[in-house]
């Protein structure tokens, strides 16, 4: 796994947009805050639902638990899950903490392997014009280096965001 993530950190600004601005804002050895923007064709409401209601069609499934991305679901009301479904095998990715449609959804949990380390986060996306900026500021307990791992998240996220932005393209 770990060897997964170096290459997916080197590889992934070769893979996509380089339209995508991402930054590692801050990180320490509890935690790390990033924010990332990507521009998309249309509205923000495009933007929005098909950040929600499309996720398993641009969502990289390299990046799921049970390798199929049309597995993923993220229901948008406050308490709703970003969940994985795949037969009897279920994983919540993170949970909806607040709902503005078109415009803000917040979700908190900890992605991919950071569950695993104990970390958490919140992670913040808005919808604006033809763009969406992302947030993710994660905490926990310091049982890795967070430095190592902030220019990762920040990577796969950058990844995740330009397949939205493809996506919508297409569609």
């Amino acid at each position: 796994m770990k060897n997964l993530l170096i290459v997916t950190a080197i590889a992934a600004p070769l893979l996509f947009s380089v339209n995508t601005k991402a930054e590692v804002i801050s990180s320490s050895e509890n935690g790390f805050q990033l924010k990332l923007e990507q521009p998309f064709e249309g509205s923000a409401k495009t933007g929005y639902n098909a950040f929600v209601d499309s996720v398993g069609n641009w969502w990289l499934s390299d990046h799921t638990w049970f390798g199929d991305a049309t597995k993923l679901s993220i229901d948008a009301t406050a308490g709703g899950c970003f969940c994985e479904v795949n037969g009897d095998h279920e994983a919540l990715h993170m949970e909806v903490t607040y709902v503005q449609p078109n415009k803000t959804l917040r979700l908190v949990g900890g992605l991919g392997p950071l569950q695993s380390l104990g970390m958490s986060g919140t992670m913040t996306l808005q919808f604006s014009g033809n763009n969406v900026t992302l947030e993710y500021i994660v905490g926990g307990y310091p049982s890795t280096d967070f430095t190592k791992l902030a220019p990762i998240v920040d990577n796969v996220l950058s990844q995740q965001l330009a397949s939205l932005s493809q996506y919508i393209e297409k569609n």
